[in-house]
């Protein structure tokens, strides 16, 4: 994982793909693997997102949960910028049926509230999954009146 870490300063994308071939995440007890992976797919977004949601459009199915720190790394990042964008490819990308998953949802729900309450909420209540519908109703009722 250090390694990988090393390589992201220079080469966000080659860190990435090497984390991924070395199977980071897939059997790892604890959350930092899995944060390693959610870190390098931001680093690599932060430079060029079409390039890293094209490739994690590309790989097997086989591996949902590691995929799914992916997306939540590249939607981070784009939800910073763009949480319109960063919504779409939750939709897109997300059936929300695991926690990572829905983790990802109220991240983009948390930034794109800050800039537009009114839109966050009519796509947080169209949201097919009522874990996140919830989870986000909850996020945005405890947000200070100033925020709404």
């Amino acid at each position: 994982i250090a390694v990988c870490r090393m390589i992201a300063a220079d080469n966000p994308s080659k860190a990435l793909k090497a984390a991924w071939r070395l199977n980071v995440g897939r059997f790892a007890d604890d959350r930092e693997e899995p944060r390693t992976l959610e870190y390098l797919a931001r680093l690599w977004t932060d430079e060029d997102a079409g390039a890293a949601l094209e490739w994690v459009g590309k790989l097997p199915g086989d591996d949902e949960s590691r995929r799914d720190h992916l997306v939540k790394g590249i939607v981070a990042s784009i939800a910073a910028r763009d949480p319109a964008l960063a919504s779409r490819i939750i939709v897109e990308n997300s059936p929300l049926d695991s926690s990572v998953q829905v983790d990802a949802a109220m991240e983009v729900l948390q930034k794109w509230s800050a800039r537009d309450y009114a839109a966050a909420l009519r796509w947080l209540s169209g949201l097919a999954s009522p874990v996140a519908r919830e989870r986000g109703m909850d996020q945005l009722a405890s947000l200070p009146e100033a925020g709404r």
